[in-house]
């Protein structure tokens, strides 16, 4: 999901200030989850590896991560179209 917050920043970055400050923390949140799965997913390759695939089970915490990202972005939006900000915890900063 991270195409789609990039794309919406880039063409409604210049339609108010709210709409590119909550553009930009989402797809700071969406920058931060993509890393969480490359994270995750070469954890548990490396641990499936030593382990013979025993340790690969650690992928599965990519799906706890997809539920987190659905949960916050749904709140996040909840609060944007109220016209409140909303700031994504455990978001990398990554884009100011």
């Amino acid at each position: 999901m991270f195409v789609p917050s990039l794309v919406l920043w880039l063409l409604f970055k210049d339609r108010g200030p709210l709409t590119n400050v909550e553009a930009k923390e989402a797809l700071n949140f969406q920058i931060t989850l993509l890393i969480g799965y490359f994270a995750i997913n070469f954890i548990a390759t490396v641990i499936g590896f030593l382990t013979f695939g025993i340790g690969g089970v650690i992928g599965g915490l990519a799906g706890v991560l997809y539920i987190l990202g659905v949960v916050f972005s749904v709140l996040g939006y909840l609060q944007a179209k109220d016209g409140n900000h909303y700031r994504y915890p455990f978001a990398l900063r990554l884009i100011k």
